[in-house]
């Protein structure tokens, strides 16, 4: 690597070392501005995402819209199609940089890894889409072939691609990750517009797929290559990439994202299933709003993983932990404040909604914020794990919250529609994250230096 990449790859404060007298001042305003980055690329990204909404709603039948939000639903699995390599990539790029080593390998054998793993899943869900479709008989999205292999093909490419976020966010460049996010949201909006307009009412779902999958899958990819090119990575150490220990800890962090998601995602395959088309249509544009409520926080966790990381890897827990307790605190004052103007703005979403589905109703819209006020401090607290790697202690509870959360949905539903999918999540994120995430804590600190754990941690970890 010539000594331009390493320094392309490298955050500012390693970088330059002759600056070390204002790395402190740095420091305290880096994490700020790249909040406000990504608070504004999100933005675009989320009001693109609810525009696209708007645009398939107009010109869609109620069925069809249903499909199409529920295909394209599918991108908040895309953190799970990586398997866990695009986390481990995160905090081993972090972890290099920090102690001054090249990162062309730890990118290199992730991708591999993710790759080759996204090809087998993907031949696999394909093929058993298709057969079960053959011998239920089953109508709809099922009799599909070529629509549901064209969306698990882009998912699984763009899943991959997007671990080019996780080496920005590595590498203190949210500039491009937030650049990067807003072009490729815009073109696919502008595409599936454009999609809408020339295509016939036979070929409607397809053609609006393809307007809007194909810039998602290609935008990422095109900046994953310029990533990969600058790191000086090539595939002639392709040997290289297999170590039992990377394979070990990105099937640990896969195992704690599916279930993760699973909480907090596969509401959407019980409303498809059990609601009618327009409370679905209802419920998931709530989510929509409330997602897009919910992005500046998101934003601060991005910013904040690779801060962890780094103080992590100096073994500061008194850091790590003040890092958790002010994203929480911001996380909690912001959708506290957020969440009821958003409630009275509701009456201007209609244009959201298909034809047939004239308003939001309030209660689903506040029920779906409060189960989004009631994830602040699960994410808050997991930064202490996932950031460091220390993924055992959340795949511990995560299969016993994740049958929680789908078993209640699967039965509240049928009682209290809508409104019992957000009542099993809120119940199984009391049931065990709440508690467990806050009291394992000091699990995490152990393994540091005694000398450093003793004289920071009963003082300052609370």
């Amino acid at each position: 690597m010539t000594a331009d990449r390493k320094n392309i790859l490298m955050p500012a404060d390693i970088a330059r070392d002759d600056d070390s007298s204002n790395r402190p001042v740095q420091e305290r305003r880096r994490p700020l501005r790249d909040v406000v980055l990504l608070w504004v690329a999100r933005m675009v990204s989320s009001v693109a995402t609810i525009a696209v909404l708007a645009a398939a709603a107009r010109a869609l039948p109620l069925e069809t819209f249903a499909q199409f939000a529920l295909l394209v639903g599918l991108i908040a699995w895309l953190p799970v199609l990586d398997f866990g390599f695009g986390s481990v990539m995160q905090n081993r790029v972090a972890e290099s940089l920090a102690h001054g080593r090249a990162v062309a390998r730890v990118i290199g054998s992730c991708l591999v890894g993710a790759t080759g793993f996204a090809a087998v899943s993907g031949v696999v869900v394909v093929l058993a889409l298709l057969a079960y479709g053959w011998i239920s008989g089953s109508s709809g999205l099922l009799q599909r072939p070529g629509v549901l292999a064209f969306t698990v093909v882009c998912l699984m490419t763009t899943a991959v691609s997007m671990t080019v976020h996780k080496v920005y966010a590595a590498t203190n460049r949210l500039v491009l990750s937030a650049l990067v996010s807003a072009v490729q949201n815009l073109l696919s909006l502008a595409m599936l517009w454009l999609a809408l307009r020339l295509s016939g009412d036979e070929s409607l779902l397809a053609a609006s797929l393809a307007g809007y999958f194909v810039p998602y899958t290609l935008v990422p990819l095109f900046a994953l290559l310029l990533v990969v090119r600058e790191a000086g990575w090539s595939p002639g150490g392709l040997a290289d990439w297999f170590e039992s220990r990377l394979f070990k800890d990105a099937l640990q962090f896969w195992f704690v994202l599916l279930l993760s998601l699973t909480v907090i995602q596969f509401d959407q395959f019980i409303a498809f299933t059990y609601l009618p088309p327009t409370d679905f249509a209802q419920y998931t544009v709530a989510t929509k709003l409330v997602s897009f409520l919910y992005f500046p926080y998101s934003a601060l966790l991005t910013a904040n993983w690779s801060r962890v990381s780094v103080a992590h890897a100096q073994q500061d827990a008194a850091q790590v932990m003040a890092i958790v307790r002010s994203s929480f605190l911001i996380g909690v004052g912001y959708v506290a404040v957020a969440l009821p103007v958003l409630l009275l703005c509701a009456e201007h979403f209609s244009s959201l909604l298909p034809q047939g589905v004239s308003h939001i109703e309030l209660g689903m819209l506040l029920g779906v914020g409060l189960v989004a006020l009631n994830k602040v401090w699960t994410e808050s607290y997991a930064l202490v794990y996932l950031a460091t790697g220390n993924t055992r202690i959340i795949a511990s509870y995560l299969p016993i919250q994740a049958g929680l959360a789908v078993g209640l949905q699967f039965v509240l539903v049928r009682y209290l529609d809508a409104y019992g999918l957000m009542l099993g999540g809120a119940l199984s994120y009391f049931a065990t994250s709440h508690w467990i995430l806050f009291l394992r804590r000091r699990d995490v600190f152990s393994q540091y230096a005694p000398a450093v754990s003793r004289t920071t941690l009963p003082a300052q970890v609370s």
